[in-house]
């Protein structure tokens, strides 16, 4: 086995530190899965290599279920990095944007479970999460619901409406049918009204429309990370004309992403100006409970990959 380092932090009062040598990703996804049954407060599991990493999460839903406690299955999410660069005037995608969110929205929680993280994702800023607690929706099956008015928070969200949904961000609708793709949902989701009434919700296959399975809740997150006011789009757009000054090639790029703004809510690569539009910015380290347990694997890696981020 590799010559491994994982070094387990409890962060509450009388916080102790247990150090495992000889881990490779399978012993550590067992060890993992026997610990998470027993822990009714969020685990952070950090890891510098994003391909271990991978690894050690698709290890750990094998042995979720065959170690005592298994049954219960605690709920494992991501948090990932963004698949684009900061400033490479692209949006993160909308699996990537889900992935994020629902991690998020689970440590607000603060119930049990796992959130699998690198050292690169964690040091984003991110836009408030007051906003956050703000924005999920949650249907259930049975609730009341106004149809127009769940049209136009899907709308609010950044979902864009298509005559067939196939990718995570997008909606459609039929009648007293509506289909959405919400990002942390590995499959879309179809609402059945009958009325002011949800009548079913359904996961269903988007290349052969088939139901696979019924849900008595979802919840719906927004299809971007950034979601602007339109206070906010004109604070930002006023800032990112300062920024340009009296560069005409610059100021001609700038005017060209706030006519899109305009125009469609957002613009490629929004989420890395979010500064400009934002007052104030967070971090994932807001989201964690005080009661949180951190467990970091080789931490001279991160340190490594910490310094890295800094003179790249």
């Amino acid at each position: 086995m590799t010559e491994a380092l994982l070094s387990f932090i409890s962060r509450p009062e009388g916080s102790r530190r247990i150090r495992l040598r000889g881990s490779d990703e399978a012993s550590c996804a067992w060890w993992l899965a026997r610990l998470l049954p027993s822990l009714s407060s969020p685990l952070i599991y950090v890891e510098a290599d994003s391909r271990r990493l991978s690894q050690v999460g698709q290890n750990l839903q094998f042995f979720l279920g065959a170690v005592p406690g298994g049954e219960r299955r605690p709920p494992v999410f991501a948090f990932p990095a963004w698949d684009v660069y900061p400033y490479a005037r692209l949006s993160p995608s909308s699996e990537v944007v889900g992935e994020r969110m629902a991690a998020l929205d689970f440590l607000l929680s603060g119930r049990g479970g796992l959130v699998l993280t690198t050292p690169e994702a964690l040091a984003g800023k991110l836009p408030s999460l007051g906003r956050l607690r703000e924005r999920p929706l949650a249907l259930r099956e049975g609730a009341e619901i106004d149809r127009d008015g769940f049209l136009a928070t899907l709308e609010e969200l950044m979902y864009q409406r298509r005559s067939v949904v196939e990718s995570p961000g997008e909606y459609a609708v039929r009648g007293g049918i509506v289909d959405f793709f919400p990002p942390q949902e590995a499959r879309p989701i179809r609402v059945d009204l009958k009325g002011d009434e949800v009548d079913s919700l359904r996961e269903f296959n988007p290349q052969t429309q088939r139901t696979l399975r019924t849900r008595e809740e979802v919840r719906v997150f927004p299809a971007r990370e950034l979601l602007l006011s339109s206070e906010e789009r004109e604070r930002g757009a006023e800032a990112l004309r300062r920024a340009a000054g009296v560069d005409s090639d610059l100021s001609h790029r700038v005017e060209r992403m706030l006519r899109l703004l305009e125009v469609e809510g957002h613009f490629p690569g929004v989420e890395g100006l979010s500064p400009f539009f934002l007052p104030e910015m967070g971090t994932f380290f807001d989201a964690v409970p005080g009661d949180a347990a951190w467990l970091l694997h080789d931490p001279d890696s991160l340190a490594s990959a910490q310094e890295k981020m800094r003179t790249d």
